[in-house]
């Protein structure tokens, strides 16, 4: 019996049951779904999904963060499948991606949360950054294995459209005008190496390893590939996607997968401090000017086109609001407008 079958057993018996033994029956569903999505997965990757629940957290915080309390506190448990909440006076929004359960799987109603929250926080004015962050012990274990299952019955065309939804979901994140930073306290497989890519700065624990996967479910890294090779290049991309070895975070430094290796979770929330302080003193919109800067440029060949686009970009910013107070407060020695103590 796979997992669809098994939920679908779930759903007819519900109804017949009472509240008690409904509580139970999703318990030991989430159990049983937990385990055999455990064997699917290769060896190395569950050897180092066990190696980054040892961390310098207190016991209480290691107990919530094993398999056995995710499983049976599901009741407890937010419904949502993404939680946003905002800090620094609502200049930063913080995603959590809240399928502990299920590795943190991008499903498709995970993708559509993501995507319609990143289109409303285009309209908050104030907004300076993004975090993504993730519940549980793993970052995110990549496409969701209930929703492949499912996909064997798609029609080609759906297959298509589902694929590009997903292609679309990574744009999102790419050309979203502030810039968006992976907090990575946990492994990432497949799809969450692209996730990782397609942020402007990642990084994560000394403890978190990393795969890309795919083809050892006889699959290839599609969507994501414009991303991830972009992020760690061609080089390191030939090894990794074809070999889908596991590789620790020293390595995925040092190719270029994450800006930073913290040590624990205190160091890690220095890192995470020192953001949020130069997301607070730089201009907002001279960082949003310099996202779309880095992309106007990047492996363009500079002849005479770029240059003038280049030199009409700094006298647009140079004219702007922004750009000239930050000229005239710096000449004035006086804080720009733009910081709030």
């Amino acid at each position: 019996m796979d997992l669809v079958q098994l939920s679908v057993v779930v759903e007819l018996l519900s109804p017949a049951l009472s509240i008690t033994a409904r509580k139970i029956l999703s318990i030991c569903f989430a159990f049983v779904r937990e385990i055999l999505i455990l064997s699917l997965l290769p060896a190395p990757m569950l050897l180092s999904a066990a190696r980054t629940g040892v961390r310098t957290v207190s016991r209480a915080q290691a107990w919530r963060r094993t398999p056995a309390f995710r499983t049976f506190s599901a009741a407890a448990e937010s419904e949502s499948d993404l939680l946003v909440d905002f800090s620094d006076n609502g200049t930063v929004a913080t995603l959590t991606l809240n399928r502990p359960k299920a590795r943190n799987a991008l499903s498709n109603n995970l993708v559509g949360e993501i995507r319609r929250t990143l289109a409303d926080l285009k309209e908050k004015e104030d907004l300076r950054a993004v975090l993504l962050k993730a519940s549980g012990t793993i970052f995110c274990g990549g496409g969701d294995l209930k929703d492949m299952i499912a996909s064997g019955k798609d029609t080609p065309e759906q297959n298509l459209q589902n694929a590009v939804n997903f292609a679309e979901f990574l744009g999102d994140i790419n050309t979203f005008p502030k810039p968006v930073v992976a907090i990575v306290e946990g492994p990432a497989y497949g799809g969450g190496v692209g996730l990782i890519s397609v942020c402007d700065m990642a990084f994560g624990l000394a403890s978190t390893s990393f795969t890309l996967s795919e083809v050892k479910l006889g699959l290839i890294p599609a969507t994501i590939s414009p991303y991830v090779v972009g992020r760690i290049g061609e080089f390191n991309s030939r090894r990794y996607f074809m070999t889908a070895e596991l590789f620790d975070a020293e390595e995925a430094k040092r190719i270029g997968l994450l800006h930073g290796v913290a040590k624990d979770d205190d160091d890690l929330a220095k890192i995470e401090a020192s953001l949020r302080k130069a997301f607070k003193t730089n201009s907002p919109a001279g960082v949003s000017a310099s996202k779309a800067l880095i992309a106007s440029v990047a492996n363009k060949v500079i002849d005479r086109e770029l240059m003038e686009d280049t030199a009409r970009q700094l006298a647009d910013v140079r004219a702007s609001e922004q750009g000239k107070e930050g000229v005239d407060a710096f000449l004035s020695k006086r804080k720009p407008n733009w910081i709030h103590d």
